[in-house]
């Protein structure tokens, strides 16, 4: 294929020229599910208000914005690609193009954004994003900072804000959760990685994992959620520590939001803190050997009339126990516990048969019903996760063992998962809402749209395949011949 200089967007002067016959060029152009998310994010503001915001070390004019390297990054990961050189070949839809102003749709050796061009056929040289990395980096090592913190506190001042606000979202629960991202166990160059033994069960063999753990603030959306806060940390580092900044810090922790965790984030001070310095509410378990778990137990052994059936789990019953204080050492707010029995033959006979296990919350104004209610919510982070691991968006996938190209990897996951969640809440996406990312391109397969990409000496123009057929069948018989010998070039 020859290049196309694509020199503007003009679709209506491109329409006339067509029909006089005086085009160079008649191509296909398939929309990719990419396209949808991204030209939303560029139609909506929201990828100028991350390029915008975003902590580029470059202090002259860059030839290759930020906003191109963002819109590249994210439709490179909605794609599959994420190695940093396959990025640039990410933005291949002429309408993409268009609005980012790349005035090359397709480039031979030598093209491209750049003055000085690339050797590959993309708008430009995946080193351009390596080098603004390693950038970053090495302001951070000379602040005596995790080399790409920059980057997690961009995340977490901006992306969060202003995926929220393109929907006008006002998030009052979340969920704070962490996951571990393994890498190869051999492999000792994955920069400042842990190590840590994990034990599946008292009989089962230790296994050995190296990584890394990223902690999320997930914020509640009407559907779906957005990843609004990110920590990180080494995969041996316990959830409490990586997280500790992240709960104190995010600003999207207002007065009367809840937050929930589970019983991995116990930590009496975090939640003193939370409650009394920033309104929030934390809901939570209990582990089985806490003070307060049993007492709590003990005293609705002794009202065995005040329980009541489990809102969604047949079997089981609740009863709420109030306002305890001074049980937990080293809390100073008290908190309301929800407990649930349910029958178990392993249980001793003098337990009666059941086993019991318990929720715990800031709010005082919460019944048993709405402490389980509300903590249910919580384990849908689990297949937030079991998603972002999967093979649609690889969150896992490392191309590189430098840590600022990891958490670039990351970050970018996170901001096409968001971007994801944030279109399906609108209502031009809400053919996407509810489905999974694999769902959505297995039917997009099916039916793909189809265009047609017109060429002129000066101009451009990107149409709907079947409309535009329609009119070239309808052109006089010496225009249609001219067009044919322009196909025919174009299939040489």
């Amino acid at each position: 294929m020859s290049a196309l200089s694509y020199l503007a967007n003009r679709p209506d002067e491109v329409l006339d020229a067509l029909r006089r016959g005086e085009v160079l060029c008649v191509d296909e152009a398939i929309e990719q599910v990419p396209d949808f998310f991204l030209l939303y994010a560029i139609e909506s503001g929201l990828l100028d208000g991350l390029a915008s915001s975003f902590p580029d070390p470059r202090t002259q004019q860059p030839e290759i914005p930020a906003r191109v390297l963002l819109g590249a990054g994210i439709a490179g990961h909605f794609a599959g690609m994420y190695a940093l050189s396959q990025l640039p070949y990410a933005l291949h839809s002429p309408r993409l193009l268009a609005e980012f102003g790349v005035q090359v749709s397709v480039n031979e050796p030598g093209e491209g954004i750049s003055r000085r061009g690339t050797k590959e056929t993309a708008p430009f040289h995946g080193d351009v994003i390596r080098k603004v990395l390693e950038q970053i980096a090495t302001l951070d090592r000379k602040e005596k900072r995790l080399p790409g913190q920059s980057l997690i506190d961009w995340y977490n001042q901006y992306a969060g804000v202003l995926f929220c606000r393109a929907i006008k979202a006002e998030p009052c629960i979340h969920i704070l959760d962490c996951t571990d991202l393994s890498v190869n166990i051999k492999n000792e160059h994955y920069e400042l990685s842990g190590v840590t033994s994990r034990q599946e069960s008292p009989s089962a063999p230790k296994v050995s994992e190296r990584g890394y753990k990223l902690g999320t603030l997930r914020s509640l959306l009407d559907g779906g959620a957005v990843m609004t806060g990110i920590a990180w940390g080494a995969i041996n580092q316990h959830d409490i520590s990586v997280t500790h900044d992240l709960v104190r810090q995010s600003t999207h922790l207002h007065p009367g939001d809840i937050l929930l965790e589970d019983r991995g984030f116990l930590d009496a001070e975090t939640i003193n803190y939370l409650k009394l310095e920033r309104g929030v509410d934390v809901y939570t378990g209990l582990k089985s050997d806490m003070l307060l778990l049993r007492v709590a137990v003990a005293q609705t052994e002794a009202h065995p009339g005040s329980w009541t059936p489990h809102p969604t789990r047949k079997g089981q019953e609740i009863q709420l126990v109030s306002g305890h204080s001074g049980i937990w050492e080293g809390l100073k707010v008290p908190m309301n516990v929800c407990v649930v029995r349910f029958a178990d033959k392993k249980v001793a006979k003098d337990q009666h048969g059941w086993r019991y296990i318990c929720f715990v919350t800031t709010d005082l104004s919460a019944s048993a019903k709405q402490i389980i209610q509300t903590y249910q919510t919580r384990p849908e982070i689990e297949e937030d996760y079991r998603q972002l691991k999967s093979a649609s968006w690889r969150l896992d996938k490392f191309c590189a063992t430098r840590l600022i190209q990891i958490l670039w990897h990351v970050i970018l996951t996170l901001l096409a998962y968001n971007l994801f969640q944030v279109y399906a809440n609108t209502k031009q996406g809400q053919d996407f809402a509810g489905k999974t990312r694999q769902k959505i391109e297995r039917e997009h397969r099916k039916h793909p749209a189809t265009y047609l990409v017109v060429c002129t000496a000066s101009a451009y123009g990107v149409y709907p395949t079947a409309p535009l057929v329609h009119l070239m069948l309808g052109l006089p018989d010496d225009i249609r011949r001219i067009l044919q010998t322009v196909l025919e070039k174009r299939m040489e």
